[in-house]
C-alpha cells in the first residue's frame, strides 16, 4: 500500500517540477498544451507503475 501511495506522491512532484518548469518558458499554444498533455500521460504512467509495484508487492506478501 505504501508503495502504491508513493506512486502517486512522485506523479504529484512531476507533475508540480514538471508545470513549474514549463511555465517558466514563453507560452507557444499548439507546443505548450502538447506539452502538458505529455506531463500527463507521464504521471499517470508513474501513478500507474507504483500502484502495479504495489499490488505486486502486497500479492507476493501474502503467499508467506
Amino acid at each position: 500500500m505504501v508503495v502504491a501511495v508513493a506512486g502517486f506522491v512522485v506523479a504529484a512532484a512531476f507533475v508540480r517540477l514538471a508545470l513549474d518548469w514549463s511555465d517558466s518558458l514563453p507560452y507557444e499554444g499548439e507546443v505548450t498544451e502538447a506539452r502538458y498533455i505529455v506531463f500527463m500521460i507521464i504521471a499517470v504512467a508513474l501513478a500507474l507503475v507504483g500502484v502495479a509495484i504495489g499490488v505486486v508487492m502486497w500479492m507476493r506478501a501474502g503467499r508467506h
